[in-house]
């Protein structure tokens, strides 16, 4: 699924995780920050990982972008700062 903001940007989904969706922003094809969101609010997790860039056959690269995935969505499904994350906006 992609979604068209503007003429150069664009976001990818890569994991839908209790009902939190997990996506990437790229910018004119470059990834920016993997983010989550709630509704319509964003929220940026961390910088891009240069683990993800790693060479096929790099299982410990694969396994550290698969964690990091995993606690993004740990983190979305608790909420940020108190918040309780909406369900079923998307």
């Amino acid at each position: 699924m992609h979604v068209r903001f503007d003429e150069r940007s664009y976001f990818s989904v890569f994991l839908f995780a209790q009902n939190t969706l997990i996506a990437e922003i790229f910018v004119a094809g470059q990834r920016i920050f993997p983010i989550a969101t709630t509704g319509l609010r964003l929220i940026l997790l961390r910088p891009p990982d240069p683990r993800l860039e790693s060479p096929e056959g790099d299982d410990e690269g694969e396994k550290s972008a698969k964690e990091d995935r995993r606690q993004a969505g740990e983190v979305a499904e608790r909420g940020f700062g108190g918040e309780h994350v909406s369900e079923g906006i998307w």
